[in-house]
């Protein structure tokens, strides 16, 4: 009676384990699957992003490796921005942006290396419109006001 126990226990632990080994990519996403390491591969090293850019779909990640995602869905954010005229007069502008993440290859694999994802799997349009597109639009708007009385 207990190696019947002993089996059954070992036969739903795989079970649930099985479940743990892959990995979903939402429509919208792209992704790179992550090398990871951990007690049961005796810490063997992981070699960390490995493979080819993934498109959407579930992978099979096995027991420690993760998908890296990058969100390339479309985004519009509208920004309200307040620049100086030439004589010191304080102009307020609103802006529509809309943006989307450049989801080559190239740039999925250059983004994935240099931008840390927000929640540890994601670098979302968020995170890219704060780090690209939100300091090019204040620099164009600032160029743009600045030369200009606001009796202009």
């Amino acid at each position: 009676m207990r190696t019947i126990t002993t089996i059954l226990s070992l036969m739903l632990f795989a079970v649930l384990s099985i479940g743990c080994g892959s990995q979903d990519i939402p429509q919208a996403h792209k992704g790179r699957m992550f090398d990871r390491t951990g007690a049961a591969a005796f810490y063997s090293g992981g070699s960390g992003f490995n493979g080819s850019i993934l498109g959407p779909g579930t992978y099979w990640t096995g027991l420690y490796d993760e998908v890296r995602l990058v969100d390339c869905s479309q985004t519009t954010i509208k920004e309200p921005l307040e620049a100086l005229t030439k004589d010191g007069v304080q102009f307020k502008l609103d802006v529509y942006v809309r943006f989307a993440a450049d989801c080559s290859d190239e740039s999925i694999t250059g983004m994935l290396t240099t931008l840390s994802p927000a929640d540890g799997h994601t670098v979302t349009s968020k995170q890219l419109y704060e780090t690209y597109v939100r300091p090019a639009i204040g620099t164009a708007l600032r160029e743009t006001v600045s030369p200009h009385r606001a009796n202009d």
